[in-house]
């Protein structure tokens, strides 16, 4: 479920930018925003090296349970000012409830280039070798089509690891039954999504966005699933981002996913209660009224309708920030309706015009755990 909360946290993060240049179009230029100018352009014009720490936990009992500590390196190399080189190198140690430990390591290299004004497209493809001897691929391409202020559009396709449990983010190796030694799970989720915003008014937006994909893995069924997202945002502030409040928006939104079979299951390679050394048995099919093993949340019918507000703003030049928080509520099959809340924030020091520090954290309790992620970058512009 984890990928799932930023999709909620991040689909209704639209600001109204049509107000937001209006508004600074009507004031005289202060020397503050001039430095603030200096510095935006200082960043989009300068390649760049960063660290990463990640470290997510969450709520679930010995199966659920898989907390991560994620750390490397990144370099964004611009070869002009249309087009950046992205790569990236990072290890996670998965540590699930108990002493059973996993580790991946991924590389990933990518581009980001800039068409024309209105035109963005970004690709990008690597590969994770993991502790349990096997590998996947990982990929990513977008294109953003914004022909003016008033609206934008994206297509994308990606393909990514699914980490919510051990089963289903390295795979595990039973050690008896039919898949002994056999590895069972390590999902991939594939999907294709598109959407769009518009302005309506002037302070006033609409965003939506769905598409469809299959999640595969290794001795485990292949899983079709759709997804939408859909909502109606007001800015009650839009100002220039250099001031102490730019954005103040309050927004609606109903997300929706469903999945063609319930794989949210473990049975013939589980280690309930933690009495069998090690896993056990093989996978077991799904069935009507019968979860089969996949080891993710997937559930005939999601549904929740949470209400966000944000602020966003600068409150000096060496520190930016944005706070968010939603509440609402959640259904899913065999579920009731059950209150659905979190937040996520996240500052940005700016130690000097090269080295700044963003930090950021979430929490929520989408879907049937609750979970909390700690993200801090480094980066050093050169």
């Amino acid at each position: 479920m984890k990928k799932w909360a930023w999709l909620v946290m991040c689909a209704a993060a639209l600001p109204c930018v049509d107000a937001q240049q209006r508004t600074a179009g009507e004031r005289p230029v202060t020397s503050r925003e001039i430095e603030q100018l200096r510095r935006e352009l200082s960043r989009e014009t300068r390649s760049s090296v960063e660290g990463i720490f990640e470290y997510h936990t969450e709520t679930g009992d010995i199966n659920n349970r898989l907390d991560y500590l994620r750390y490397g390196a990144g370099v964004n190399y611009r070869t002009d000012p249309t087009a950046t080189f992205h790569f990236r190198g990072v290890v996670t140690e998965y540590t699930p409830l108990g002493d059973f430990r996993e580790r991946g390591g991924n590389a990933t290299v990518g581009l980001s280039k800039t068409l024309t004004e209105a035109v963005v497209v970004r690709a990008e493809v690597g590969a994770t070798r993991f502790s349990t001897d096997a590998s996947t691929v990982n990929a990513m391409g977008s294109c953003e089509y914004a022909p003016s202020a008033n609206g934008s559009f994206f297509f994308r396709a990606s393909r990514t690891n699914v980490e919510e449990t051990l089963v289903s983010a390295t795979g595990v190796r039973p050690q008896q039954g039919p898949r002994s030694q056999e590895l069972v799970g390590l999902v991939m989720d594939n999907r294709v999504t598109g959407g769009g915003r518009a302005v309506l008014l002037e302070r006033w937006d609409v965003f939506v966005e769905g598409g469809l994909g299959t999640r595969t893995g290794q001795n485990v069924e292949s899983n079709p699933f759709r997804h939408a997202t859909g909502g109606l945002g007001y800015s009650l502030i839009a100002a220039p981002p250099e001031e102490t409040v730019s954005l103040l928006r309050a927004s609606f939104a109903v997300d929706y996913f469903g999945f063609d079979k319930d794989l949210f299951g473990f049975t013939g390679v589980s280690r309930a209660g933690g009495r069998v050394p090690g896993f056990d048995g093989g996978p077991v099919t799904w069935a009507p009224g019968r979860r089969g093993t996949g080891g993710y949340f997937s559930p005939d019918r999601f549904v929740s309708q949470t209400g966000r507000l944000e602020v966003k703003g600068q409150t000096s030049r060496w520190f930016e920030y944005s706070v968010s928080g939603f509440a609402g509520a959640q259904e899913y099959t065999g579920t009731p309706w059950r209150a659905v809340y979190g937040g996520a924030g996240t500052g940005v020091i700016h130690l000097n015009d090269r080295f700044s520090l963003p930090i950021s954290y979430l929490y929520d309790n989408i879907g049937p755990f609750r979970q909390q992620t700690l993200l801090v970058r480094l980066l050093a512009r050169i």
